[in-house]
């Protein structure tokens, strides 16, 4: 278990980490090439001068394997880790630096490449907060744990402030009265609700009248 994860509190999880890239080593392979070939080369042009071949060999070879142990502490103490609260980090083995920075607390988040680490798949990752600014060389993958980065911090503010949930409610009926006591108040809200509950009157129709039609004939005979 890293240094990164003993520390991680109890309601944290990882999700993510970048390390340094194995192509901190391509110096040393380099200068172990070149001691090498001096050695040879050395050997067939000098032959009457082997003492200086063996010096030159060691010297070149004393240089490789100390950026060989250097890159190698470098390697294995460098390391960023991703956490749903917050982003970590450490350098160095005898004596540790560390970063501790909450998601909500990060700034901005920059990427810088190099012709050969384009190539290459490394670059360098800048943490800028409100306060400091934090730089990680030769990180492999940059590009791919910003995103990470940048996806948690969404996420993180979604649940940070959730939306407001609007709920509906109907508007409360307000009476205001001037100069009257409470028991007059009282009194006629008991006559507006037994007026409210009283049963309304029924409407009747009224049948209609019969016209009485009287023939001609029979005034006549009343005339006479």
């Amino acid at each position: 278990m890293s240094y990164l994860d003993r520390h991680l509190n109890s309601n944290e999880k990882s999700l993510a980490k970048a390390n340094k890239t194995a192509w901190i080593f391509a110096r040393e392979l380099f200068f172990a090439l070149i001691t090498a070939a001096a050695y040879f080369l050395l050997q067939r042009f000098l032959p009457d001068y082997p003492a200086v071949a063996t010096y030159v060999t060691i010297g070149l070879a004393a240089v490789t394997v100390l950026l060989l142990i250097h890159h190698i502490f470098e390697f294995v103490s460098t390391s960023i880790m991703l956490t749903n609260k917050k982003l970590c980090s450490t350098q160095g083995v005898i004596s540790i630096s560390t970063m501790d920075v909450m998601l909500k607390n990060i700034d901005c988040l920059q990427v810088k490449f190099s012709v050969l680490g384009r190539l290459l798949g490394y670059g360098t990752l800048i943490v800028v907060t409100d306060s400091k600014e934090f730089v990680y060389k030769k990180i492999s993958k940059p590009q791919k744990f910003t995103k990470k980065i940048n996806r948690q911090i969404v996420r993180a503010t979604k649940i940070r402030n959730p939306q407001p949930q609007i709920i509906e409610t109907q508007p409360k009926k307000m009476t205001i009265t001037f100069g009257v006591t409470p028991s007059q108040q009282k009194l006629a809200a008991l006559y507006l609700d037994r007026q409210k509950n009283a049963p309304k009157p029924v409407a009747v129709k009224a049948a209609p009248r019969k016209q009485s039609t009287v023939s001609a004939s029979s005034e006549t005979a009343v005339q006479q």
